[in-house]
């Protein structure tokens, strides 16, 4: 069976922004600032599709997405601020990749850190 990228992205952001909002900013209770235009869901949602693609690097995933599917991320953050939020994110990543694997029986099949993630907080977490 053959699914299109943009029906994939669509139903991994649905899944994640349900959970989300149920229970997924509950994590976040703490966090300080604005509230940032590109949503934590959206960011969600390319660290789990970025585990099912091929890319060496997460520079050339974020170009692929500008590239590609920017009608779908209007208000992508650059290749630095997706690293940095997504560092921050992890957590909440393992928490709904918890949540989904225990109520569907069967993991996403992916790893906490995709491995391409720089900061030191990850590194010790993969070693």
């Amino acid at each position: 069976m053959y699914i299109d990228i943009e029906t994939l992205i669509t139903a991994i952001y649905f899944v994640v922004n349900n959970w989300y909002l149920r229970e997924g900013h509950c994590y976040l209770d703490g966090k300080v600032g604005r509230k940032p235009v590109f949503t934590d869901s959206e960011l969600l949602t390319l660290m789990i599709f970025n585990e099912f693609m091929t890319f060496k690097s997460e520079r050339k995933f974020v170009g692929y997405i500008y590239a590609n599917h920017l009608d779908m991320f209007p208000d992508m953050v650059d290749q630095s601020q997706f690293n940095r939020r997504s560092c921050s994110l992890r957590l909440i990543l393992n928490q709904l990749k918890g949540t989904h694997c225990t109520t569907a029986r069967r993991p996403f099949g992916v790893s906490v850190c995709s491995g391409y993630c720089s900061c030191s907080r990850c590194r010790l977490q993969t070693q």
